[in-house]
Formats: C-alpha cells, sequence, structure tokens
C-alpha cells in the first residue's frame, strides 16, 4: 500500500518578505501535517540551515528552494544546492537588482510625504532580501510613517493603502519600474547547475498565452505550480500540464499568514509526484 504525501513547496520567512523565522514555517508544516516543505525566499537560500534543524526537531523534511525573480516570472528552484558557488554569485546579483528596485520605490514614496527611507528598511528587515513588503513592515513599525497617512488619509495605513500609493490612476500598474536583467532561461540554467529542478510559480499571475509556456519548457522548465487557494484561477496549469504530460508541484506562498495565505495542509490535493520525488531524491507516493 502506498502512503500520499503531502506538500507544501512555496513558503517564505523574514530572509525576504515572510513575517516569521524558518523555525516558525517549519512548525506550522508540522501543525498542518505535511510531509515535505520549501522555503523558497526570494533570491536568497540563507533559511535553509535554520530550517533543515528544525525540521529534524519536528520531523518535516525540508527542501532547499528558492524564488528567482526575472524579467516577466518568478521560477522556484527546488532541490539547490545552497552552498553552490555560481547559484550564490547569480543570487548576490538577482538580490541587488531587486534592492535597486526596493530604493526606487522608496524614493517614490517620499516624492508623495512619506517619511520612509532605505535606513529604516535595513534596519527593520536586517537580515532580507528587501523587497515591496519590506517597506510595509517598516511604515508599519515607524511612528512616523503611521502618523503621516492617519494625517493625509484619515485612516491607519494598510496594505490595501500602501498598494495605492504605488500605482498609477487606474489603480492597475505600479508606477516604479521592476525590470532586471534576468531572465527566466538564466534562472533555469542556475537551477539546473545547482542541482535543482524548475518550476514556474503562480503561472496564472504572469502567463498571458500559452506559447510562453512553451518557450520556457525549450528553456528546460521541469514543471509548473498549482496554488490551491486561487482555485480556478489554476485552470490553465493544469490543462496545460496534463497535454504536456508535465508534473504539478503545489505551493501556498506563505508569508507568515500574511494576505489570508494559509499553509497548505494534507487531506488536499498537494501531493508529492513520483515524478518530482525522483528529480529531488525524496520519498515519492
Amino acid at each position: 500500500m502506498t502512503t500520499k504525501k503531502y506538500i507544501d513547496f512555496h513558503t517564505h520567512t523574514y530572509y525576504s518578505d515572510g513575517i516569521g523565522t524558518p523555525e516558525m514555517s517549519v512548525r506550522m508544516a508540522r501543525i498542518k501535517g505535511l510531509d515535505f516543505v520549501a522555503i523558497t525566499d526570494h533570491d536568497k537560500t540563507d533559511g535553509y540551515e535554520e530550517a533543515l534543524i528544525a525540521g529534524k526537531e519536528w520531523g518535516i523534511k525540508v527542501i532547499p528552494g528558492v524564488e528567482v525573480s526575472t524579467d516577466v516570472y518568478h521560477i522556484l528552484g527546488l532541490g539547490v544546492n545552497p552552498e553552490n558557488p555560481e547559484l550564490i554569485k547569480f543570487l548576490e546579483k538577482s538580490n541587488s537588482e531587486q534592492r535597486n528596485v526596493c530604493i526606487a520605490r522608496i524614493n517614490y514614496l517620499q516624492s508623495k510625504g512619506v517619511p520612509i527611507t532605505l535606513e529604516k528598511v535595513v534596519r527593520t528587515c536586517p537580515v532580507s532580501r528587501l523587497g515591496k513588503f519590506n517597506i510595509l513592515y517598516t511604515m508599519l513599525r515607524d511612528s512616523d510613517c503611521r502618523d503621516f497617512f492617519v494625517r493625509q488619509e484619515g485612516r491607519k495605513l494598510t496594505k490595501k493603502l500602501y498598494e495605492k500609493y504605488l500605482r498609477n490612476q487606474d489603480g492597475k500598474e505600479e508606477v516604479v519600474d521592476k525590470n532586471t536583467s534576468i531572465t527566466a532561461p538564466e534562472a533555469i540554467k542556475q537551477i539546473h547547475n545547482a542541482g535543482g529542478i524548475a518550476i514556474i510559480a503562480h503561472p496564472f499571475k504572469e502567463v498571458k498565452e500559452l506559447s510562453e509556456l512553451d518557450r520556457l519548457i525549450e528553456a528546460g522548465l521541469d514543471g509548473l505550480e498549482i496554488q490551491p487557494g486561487f482555485n480556478g484561477e489554476n485552470d490553465m496549469a493544469r490543462k496545460y500540464a496534463a497535454e504536456h504530460n508535465l508534473p504539478l508541484t503545489y505551493g501556498s506562498d506563505y508569508h507568515g499568514g500574511l494576505f489570508g495565505r494559509q499553509m497548505l495542509e494534507m487531506d488536499g490535493d498537494n501531493i508529492l509526484d513520483e515524478r518530482i520525488a525522483r528529480a529531488l531524491r525524496i520519498g515519492g507516493n
């Protein structure tokens, strides 16, 4: 009799824009009844060793991972060697470019009168790969920023209000250029060179045409991610994977309970695919 293995292969800690420690993510995985959890911080693998230690204590298998920010897509690297020199150098480059985007957002907020600075963000998030939500966390903590939004908007700062400040008048496009020189084929290559497999994260968010997936497969993409919390928005990915005989992984994009994204739990469809298990050299169904 085979035993199903339940997974969550997309989680974040405070090493990027999550709010919890790696140990907290592992503890939550245990509470949810998972067998495997991957720590996939943005452009950083620093949380893996802490999670690995916690995994041994809590009886959870921890998969080393990373979410690489590319020019269009986010690519998950699962099973990568965090000590691979080329991967480390590559992630440092990506990290640096994302820090520049963070600085651009800070500069824009300053132009609107918000008393936020890079120094405040670094002080609040000293080990993080800096991104948009690290700015939000900092402003929620900083009394001058909190007071600014009460005076300017007549209400407390929230995620929704923060998003409004970074978007144009129709609310559809962010005003800050988020371009990076990192491409998806480059990310896939680096992930493979570090011994991992490359999975496109939340394809429903960035993929507009199926031909885009065709090109990513040609570049070596190994599979597609399903995020059960988004229900029907995953239909395209499920259909494409079935038609092309591609494996699926499952992830919550967990940030520590933020944004309503709860970690996945057992008894859902988030079951470890045998092909993914073989690729990661872990126990399958």
